[in-house]
């Protein structure tokens, strides 16, 4: 025990804080060069995936050609082989080569949405021709499962990029069917508090709670789907990508062995619903009518057409009550043209779009009547969009 007068005072308590304070600035100088190291890794691994990105897409081009031209071969053999053991080895041949292009394209999409080179571009879509379109493609598939399809549309026009929109709605629905058993597919189209609502429904197997937030993933499959379905399973990457691409929100809901519904909320823009408003008019009294000889440009002009939202029938109507009538005819000689003046005297006002071919191509540069309107029979399909659009601007002046 110190004495009465000994000394007993500690310098600890003094040395203490310094120690603290080495202590604390050892840690963050540690801290500092971890962060720089992880700054490095990321670095290294945005080159990789950029290096990757841009190495897809330089091969595409190489690794399509061969892919087509085995497409064109294999069928080419068909009328070759005779005997049915033959026909069944090209059946299955076939049947792999139709997969192994589904998955290149596949990929090449996703290359071509994670480096962002795919942007969106609005139009005005007629939901009624748009859905009757899915209907003719999916039903027969359906069909052969005994599944019910139906579709619900409560709204006649939106605005978005339709290829895109009918891109997320084919993955969506050929899963349904895909995974539905029994029962059927419903895919709705109603008005939501923020634009669209597009849901597909179906009474297949569901998804398991444990799947549902990673069926997005690229870079994940359900243990079920792996082991039951063939394919990379990159389709839902797809549309996540391509819902993102819209601005949209893609929401699933499900419960196993009751079904899933996949929920699209679809913003509308302001602007392009105040620019329909006033067309949904013009449009019910402007007629369409395709008139060519051309059995090959016909189709290829009115699917066109259709997919852009235009109505086109391919003939001519018994009553002329609408007030404006657009003729798509092919020219394939000079004398088309002057039969084409017989149009003035009727009291509609008719438009008409002619395709020229290589012979009457120099008609192009000649002074036309008003009305009249020429475009090469291997036109660009900007070009017939772009006058598509100007006729229905025209007409909005006239009525």
């Amino acid at each position: 025990e110190p004495g009465l007068y000994d000394n007993t005072l500690s310098y600890s308590v003094i040395f203490e804080p310094f120690l603290q304070i080495i202590h604390m600035i050892i840690h963050f100088m540690a801290l500092l060069m971890r962060i720089v190291e992880l700054k490095k890794k990321k670095y290294q691994a945005e080159m990789k995936s950029e290096a990757k990105t841009q190495f897809l897409a330089t091969v595409s081009h190489d690794l399509r050609q061969p892919l087509h031209s085995m497409s064109l071969f294999v069928s080419l053999l068909d009328e070759h082989i005779k005997s049915e053991n033959g026909k069944v080895i090209l059946a299955k041949v076939s049947g792999l080569q139709f997969l192994m292009s589904k998955s290149f394209n596949q990929l090449m999409d996703i290359s071509k949405l994670e480096s962002g080179l795919v942007k969106s571009d609005n139009e005005w879509i007629d939901l009624h021709l748009f859905t009757d379109k899915l209907r003719q493609e999916f039903s027969h598939q359906a069909s052969l499962k005994g599944l019910s399809l139906r579709f619900h549309v409560t709204k006649q026009a939106i605005c978005t990029d339709i290829q895109h929109l009918e891109r997320i709605l084919r993955n969506l629905i050929s899963n349904a069917i895909k995974y539905t058993e029994r029962g059927g597919v419903l895919i709705a189209f109603r008005t939501h508090r923020t634009g669209l609502l597009i849901q597909v429904w179906d009474t297949g197997r569901g998804i398991r709670i444990e799947d549902q937030s990673r069926i997005f993933d690229l870079y994940q499959r359900g243990q079920e789907t792996k082991s039951n379905q063939s394919g990379m399973g990159i389709g839902l990457a797809i549309v996540k990508q391509l819902v993102d691409v819209l601005g949209a929100e893609i929401i699933v809901r499900s419960k196993p062995c009751k079904g899933s519904v996949f929920s699209i909320s679809l913003p509308v823009k302001a602007e392009y619903a105040a620019e329909h408003s006033g067309n949904n008019d013009m449009e019910k009294s402007l007629r369409w009518i395709a008139e060519f000889s051309d059995h090959t440009l016909c189709n290829q002009v009115t699917e066109q057409m259709s997919r852009w939202g235009y109505k086109v029938e391919t003939h001519s109507p018994k009553d002329d009550n609408a007030d404006v009538i657009v003729h798509l005819i092919d020219i394939t000689c000079f004398s088309d043209l002057s039969a084409l003046m017989h149009y003035k005297d009727k009291p509609n006002l008719h438009i008409v779009i002619g395709f020229l071919n290589q012979n009457c191509l120099e008609l192009i540069n000649r002074p036309i009547k008003n009305n009249i309107y020429l475009l090469p029979a291997h036109y660009q399909a900007a070009q017939l969009r772009s006058l598509a659009r100007f006729i229905m601007k025209e007409y909005a002046k006239h009525s």
